[in-house]
């Protein structure tokens, strides 16, 4: 059975037999926050992310993600990722003319809720994933996800994340060291809408010791919850700064990331 199909006929399955699924609300895209679901519960969203331009030709690459969560206690929640991926790159520099799309990777999260706003003063949730990808490419990493509510209306978010991807596709074994930062604000207008700022600084060191590049983006998020259904949080992030630099006079990565970052959540409510 093709991985997609699996993937169908498992999310589907438990649409029906769960009387109650709810995805953990996501006020920003790329900055992801301490959520768990509920003890018995399940939670399901649909994450895509776009990256658009490079510094010549026409490039476009996408990934979406499908996200089953499971609520193994209050405070753990277990998690099926499972990723499908594709790009387009026509008369790019020092690339070649090529495209492609494909399921990219399957993926096991856990995370557990080890402090609280209530008795804490705020919320802090390690999350460990472990990925395969297609072609023998494997990725092991860590999230340390912070978040806060300053009042009624504003909400904080941290995350950092370390991890390591093994390929082992070709002749040799590449290994990258990598490391994010994301942070983002949320601000409620009323109990259905919410806008945001987030950011997020990637980078990356090849075979764990030599820099590869670093890129910084930066941009605004819209939230929409109608509390019954289903909600949606978009997020546009231009690239404000990257290296190695290669357009010149301005400080933008165009080897390992784009000009622009478009992320797109639907959590779905039942």
């Amino acid at each position: 059975m093709r991985i997609e199909n699996f993937t169908l006929t498992l999310f589907g399955a438990i649409l029906v037999l769960s009387g109650s699924l709810r995805a953990h609300d996501r006020l920003l895209v790329f900055t992801d926050d301490t959520g768990v679901a509920e003890k018995g519960g399940f939670g399901f969203d649909q994450t895509m992310a776009f990256g658009f331009s490079k510094d010549s030709g026409q490039f476009y690459d996408w990934c979406t993600s499908s996200t089953l969560e499971y609520g193994i206690t209050n405070q753990l929640t277990a998690a099926l990722v499972v990723d499908f991926a594709g790009f387009h790159q026509r008369n790019v520099k020092g690339l070649e003319d090529d495209e492609d799309a494909d399921w990219a990777a399957v993926a096991s999260e856990w995370k557990y809720l080890v402090l609280d706003q209530e008795s804490s003063g705020f919320n802090f949730a390690p999350n460990l994933g472990f990925a395969y990808g297609k072609d023998d490419v494997y990725d092991l990493y860590l999230t340390l996800l912070f978040d806060k509510d300053f009042t009624e209306r504003w909400t904080g978010l941290f995350n950092f994340t370390s991890g390591v991807n093994w390929d082992d596709s070709g002749d040799t074994l590449e290994k990258v060291l990598y490391f994010e930062a994301a942070t983002g604000v949320s601000y409620k207008l009323n109990e259905y809408w919410a806008i945001g700022l987030e950011t997020t600084v990637a980078w990356d060191y090849r075979d764990f010791e030599s820099h590869q590049a670093t890129a910084w983006h930066l941009g605004p998020a819209i939230h929409y919850d109608n509390l019954e259904y289903f909600f949606v949080t978009l997020s546009v992030m231009p690239q404000i700064w990257g290296e190695p630099n290669t357009i010149s006079g301005r400080n933008l990565d165009m080897e390992s990331s784009t000009r622009l970052r478009v992320g797109l959540i639907i959590g779905l409510i039942f």
